[in-house]
């Protein structure tokens, strides 16, 4: 049987490649619109509303994408109630995995996902990708950790 391509896309891929056709500039969003009142994109995929704490002010779909993380930020990934506050659960589940599937984490950070698939495909392959040299050492120290 030949294997699958899999790819695991964190949040913070998948809002920099929400932005990747934008033509903003930096973090903040560029609207004519009064503070505090929504701007759309038209498509009604992206929204731009007054920034959270740690968010840009853009939404997609709903969701504001936030500012991306620092390696400094790991122990928030790791946070316990993040699965049942995100239903990561429910992502994993319904990715479509087999036993040899080749999993591609893209944006992997602590390796969150990463260590969840890796059991789901025994014969199979999880590369953690992520442009972060700190969050690759943590990933190999966790490696090293659970075998």
């Amino acid at each position: 049987m030949k294997p699958t391509l899999t790819l695991v896309l964190t949040l913070a891929a998948i809002g920099w490649l929400a932005g990747c056709g934008s033509t903003e500039t930096g973090n903040s969003p560029k609207t004519t619109q009064p503070a505090g009142t929504a701007a759309s994109d038209g498509a009604g995929l992206y929204e731009y509303r007054r920034p959270s704490r740690d968010g840009t002010g853009k939404f997609y779909m709903g969701r504001e994408i936030s500012h991306v993380m620092g390696h400094l930020g790991a122990e928030w990934l790791e946070r316990p109630s993040r699965q049942r506050e995100e239903r990561t659960d429910l992502l994993i589940r319904n990715l479509p995995l087999t036993p040899n599937s080749i999993v591609a984490d893209i944006g992997a950070g602590t390796g969150y996902f990463t260590f969840q698939v890796a059991p789901k495909v025994p014969q199979g392959k999880v590369l953690a990708v992520d442009i972060q040299p700190e969050m690759l050492a943590l990933i190999q120290a966790r490696r090293s950790e659970s075998g």
